[in-house]
């Protein structure tokens, strides 16, 4: 049990305030949204502690006889099988996933933390194959998969502003060939210093030249994965020739994403976001750098480098 609960003393939270400041962050950390009709927000009762709250639903009970020595998933008979298509899931994809997860990190706005997704993964792996393949097909996103719980994280010690404030977002935890060659980050072993030897090696192969200089000029992007466009996206996605049914699943997951943020015991009112990508996410890194892939520019005498002071 106290495996599965994590049982333990809670942590601080990194800000505090009001309903009203909760409000405002949320409406600073949405001013990039498009000024395009959205649909309505869904109506999602939350608790005092920011998690929504959902009546009790009769569930089918899983079988009484013991597991069979080779840990064969439990698949619900009653789950209709989904049709062939390129993209799908299997058990074992999806359990190895689940034993990944981190169990330090906090339950999203599910409530389902990701110590229980990990300890019962075999019970739970043929469930969530049938859910995301069923996504996958239908190319949607359940609406509270895309819920954000947005927590502010201050920039600086004193934070005075909105603009102080970093929104990570808490998610659902059950939710690269042809990038740009000089974007260091967001890929596995490769970060800033890779940027820095890469820099240091051009500038000095072209200092080692007669009568020559290097220039150096950095550019910031401000609130980057907030500023995704996700028709953009699309198109660039399109471009790249990527599966179609993936594209479709990757821009409803974009769209109509209902977030507010919390502030301790403070929850701010839900608004729904049409632009962007929730900063804390696992999708969002590779997004962000699709998205940029076809900003750049190499030369003998100018070459663009982009990468990630946080990677």
């Amino acid at each position: 049990m106290r495996t599965i609960t994590g049982f333990q003393k809670k942590g601080i939270r990194s800000a505090d305030g009001s309903v009203d400041q909760a409000n405002e962050l949320n409406q600073f950390f949405n001013r990039f949204d498009s000024s395009s009709p959205s649909p309505s927000c869904p109506n999602i009762p939350l608790d005092n502690n920011g998690s929504p709250s959902h009546l009790p639903e009769p569930l089918t009970p899983l079988p009484t006889s013991s597991p069979s020595p080779r840990l064969t998933p439990y698949m619900d008979p009653s789950m209709s099988p989904i049709p062939p298509t390129r993209l799908s899931f299997t058990s074992g994809q999806v359990r190895r996933e689940l034993e990944r997860l981190n169990q330090r990190k906090a339950a999203g706005p599910d409530g389902i933390s990701p110590r229980v997704l990990k300890s019962c993964s075999r019970q739970l792996c043929g469930i969530l194959q049938h859910l995301f393949n069923q996504s996958l097909h239908l190319q949607r996103i359940p609406v509270l998969w895309k819920t954000s719980c947005l927590v502010p994280v201050p920039k600086k010690t004193h934070p005075v502003a909105p603009s102080d404030y970093r929104p990570i977002a808490l998610t659902s935890h059950i939710m690269k060939e042809r990038l740009d060659p000089l974007q260091f980050a967001y890929q596995p072993k490769v970060g800033v210093d890779d940027a820095v030897i890469y820099l240091l090696q051009r500038a000095y192969f072209s200092l080692d030249r007669l009568n020559t200089t290097v220039r150096v000029m950095f550019f910031d992007f401000s609130s980057a994965f907030n500023t995704i466009q996700p028709r953009l996206l699309r198109a660039k996605l399109e471009k790249m020739q990527m599966d179609a049914p993936l594209v479709s699943w990757i821009e409803d997951y974009l769209t109509g994403r209902p977030q507010f943020v919390s502030l301790r015991s403070c929850v701010s009112d839900l608004l729904m976001s049409n632009t962007g990508a929730p900063q804390g996410t696992v999708l969002s890194p590779f997004l962000f750098t699709t998205y940029t892939a076809d900003f750049q520019y190499h030369s003998e005498t100018c070459h663009l480098q982009k990468y990630s002071d946080e990677s």
